[in-house]
């Protein structure tokens, strides 16, 4: 039933191609009718041509194979050319959904997986799905219009042996009935397989330092010979299994063609058949039986679906944090099975959501939350911060400083409590418009591959000038490595930065957004005496009017603050 269910939403991806898919069914008839006339051709070619030896009737017969080979392959271009425009729509429209979907699961139910798992996860799986509408499949489809043709026109040359080919389908089918339900077990074990390495290597290419500094690297080509001996002996049992299908479907062919013989020997003594029937029916016996059984075929195709179509609709049906922004403004044939609108590429408009009165008071009341059940890290939290105070958070490691952080940002959702802003839950205010609200700057800087301007900009232009104002005030200016990120790009994560000049992009993020309230989380850890020098100028003159609270272990920044909080353990 399950199975069932994920066939029908992965064909829902299809139904927006309507147009393009009764193109391709016309051409897919006009297919078959073109198979019906060869072996009625190649028939006349042998009696009539040479079996008479008129060169007038060889000469006719050949022209028309020749054309109607032309006409098949013009057929066919066209066939693929529609093909891969719904292929590549489908596969558009599952990477858009499901990188929109990934932006609203709520960051606690990915901390299992990594980058490296999650891309090329997301990526088999849409493939898979995809390859609904693959090459293979459009063969497929095309052969079996053309062995419909070919078997109309093959009875009309003999029903006798029309029936051994119409045989040959049952037992086709129980053979790959029975190697399908194989298949389906053992590509299950090779995508699980094909998910653990891809989660060991992601931690493996993050840990490097670590493994170099602790000598740790021989632990690790021990897990990766143990991984990768598992993976290639399941890849080599699904390879063989191949095998054995190819080489079961050759014997049987074998066998219809051997009764094939003995019977065309019988009619043709009793005169019931021509030797240029003969001829016509082995040939195109074999291009109506591939197909057919190709046909069969595909339910061992389907098999190796099924267990990325499961995975990948178990991650689409994940919790969302929120209700999608815009529902009801996106696309309204959503393949989505459970009913998610999910909203088009927009321009981000300030502040749609936000409170109108920007500056207000911050009340937290009965905040809890935890990572692991009966573990609070923050249990019963109370604070109220005026419009415009400056607060420190201190507090032992583990006391729930960062938590708290991430809460307000809505990088969590509180599991009871509330946070007010102003008279407003910020529950209610959506995570589109509450960065209108709340600047944030984490202890991980997250950085693109892209220029000095973008990662700060961020999609917004608040103008050149204002953006010189802010570079000129946190000494970007004439920095060779910011002048080189101008010009260029920062590198991977940052890599062409320094922590101290990675830090002075968040800030500059957070100043050009002009947001009243400002999230600090340990914004001087990792740097020199001058960029944390800069930063508390910044706080006592730039962010005077601005609420601000800021975890810290720093003493140096305590002389920022109206008042400290301290987090008990």
């Amino acid at each position: 039933m399950k199975t069932r269910k994920y066939l029908k939403r992965a064909l829902r991806y299809y139904a927006r191609e309507r147009l393009y898919i009764i193109i391709l069914a016309a051409l897919l008839a006009l297919t078959a009718l073109v198979s019906m006339a060869m072996p009625h051709m190649t028939r006349a070619l042998i009696d009539r041509g040479f079996g008479q030896r008129d060169r007038q009737q060889i000469l006719i017969w050949t022209g028309g194979l020749l054309a109607i080979c032309l006409i098949s392959a013009l057929l066919r271009l066209l066939k693929e050319s529609i093909r891969l425009d719904i292929c590549n729509a489908v596969r558009y429209r599952l990477r858009r959904e499901s990188l929109l979907h990934l932006f609203r699961i709520p960051e606690t139910d990915l901390h299992s997986r990594n980058a490296s798992e999650i891309f090329h996860t997301l990526e088999e799986d849409t493939n898979c799905i995809a390859s609904i509408a693959g090459e293979e499949t459009l063969e497929l489809i095309s052969s079996l219009c053309m062995a419909a043709g070919g078997a109309a026109a093959l009875v009309t040359i003999s029903p006798a042996l029309t029936l051994i080919v119409v045989l040959y389908v049952p037992a086709k089918y129980i053979l790959s009935v029975f190697l399908g339900r194989l298949y389906l077990r053992i590509s299950k074990k090779c995508i699980d397989c094909s998910r653990t390495y891809s989660h060991w290597y992601g931690d493996t290419v993050e840990g490097i330092s670590l493994i170099r500094h602790f000598a740790f690297l021989d632990r690790r080509m021990e897990e990766f010979d143990r991984i990768q001996k598992e993976s290639l002996r399941t890849d080599r049992n699904r390879h063989l299994l191949s095998t054995v299908r190819e080489e079961s479907e050759n014997v049987l062919i074998q066998i219809m063609m051997s009764a094939i013989y003995l019977t065309a020997r019988i009619l043709l003594l009793q005169e019931h058949i021509s030797l240029g029937g003969i001829v016509a029916f082995e040939t195109y016996a074999l291009l109506v039986a591939a197909p057919l059984s190709g046909g069969i075929d595909f339910i061992y195709q389907v098999s190796g679906i099924l267990p990325s179509l499961e995975r990948f609709f178990t991650f689409m049906d994940m919790e969302e944090e929120e209700p999608a922004a815009g529902a009801g403004a996106g696309d309204a044939d959503t393949p989505e099975g459970n009913g998610k609108v999910l909203p088009e590429a927009r321009s981000i408009s300030v502040n749609r959501d936000a409170p109108e009165d920007r500056n207000q008071a911050l009340r937290i009341s009965h905040l809890t939350y935890s990572y692991e059940p009966g573990s609070p890290v923050l249990q019963d939290f109370e604070l109220t911060v005026k419009p415009g105070e400056k607060i420190g958070i201190l507090g032992h490691n583990g006391t729930g400083k960062s938590t708290l952080i991430r809460l307000l940002s809505k990088d969590l959702q509180p599991q009871s409590g509330r946070i007010l802003y102003g008279d407003r839950d910020i529950r209610e205010i959506s995570r589109e418009d509450w960065p209108e609200t709340a600047g944030v700057v984490s202890q991980e800087c997250c950085l693109f591959d892209e220029s000095l301007t973008y990662n700060m900009l961020l999609g917004r232009d608040p103008g050149p000038d204002r953006t010189a104002r802010i570079r000129s005030l946190l000494d970007m200016d004439g920095d060779p490595a910011f002048d080189r990120a101008d010009r260029g790009k920062v590198g991977d994560r940052g890599k062409d930065l320094s922590g101290g000049q990675r830090r002075k992009i968040e800030l500059a993020r957070v100043l050009l957004r002009d947001t009243p309230l400002i999230l600090l989380d340990e914004p001087t850890a990792g740097l020199d005496q001058e960029t944390k020098g800069l930063l508390i100028r910044i706080l006592r003159e730039k962010l005077r009017d601005k609420t601000v609270l800021c975890v810290t272990h720093d003493e140096d920044l305590l002389t920022c603050f109206d008042r400290t909080v301290r987090l008990a353990d």
